[in-house]
């Protein structure tokens, strides 16, 4: 008896069920509502590759600085030592000369 009774309430149910999805306005709402769920998971998905890009484009950025700080500090090197042997050579061509006026002063003496 108390089964028959649980059958009988479930079968009710599913009657009122069959009867609100055959309503116009509840497909509609239905429809309306899968709608507004696929736009909004768009949206989601854009915002989402959006974010990536930023990431990315931030990531990149900062490899870029960084690259570029990397040529700045290598080309400050180059300067420096490129200074350094200038006077280097500087110094040497001196003491060439000053050599070269010796030697000279000694071939005028004698």
């Amino acid at each position: 008896m108390m089964q028959a009774r649980k059958t009988l309430r479930c079968l009710k149910g599913k009657v009122r069920l069959q009867i609100i999805t055959h309503n116009n306005s509840f497909k509609k709402q239905a429809a309306t509502t899968l709608n507004y769920l696929h736009s909004w998971s768009q949206i989601q998905a854009q915002i989402r590759a959006r974010r990536l890009f930023m990431v990315s484009e931030g990531r990149l950025r900062q490899k870029k600085l960084e690259n570029q700080l990397k040529l700045e500090a290598k080309l400050h090197d180059l300067e420096v030592r490129k200074k350094k042997i200038m006077r280097m050579l500087s110094i040497k061509l001196k003491l060439i000369f000053f050599h070269i006026d010796v030697e000279l002063m000694d071939v005028v003496v004698m």
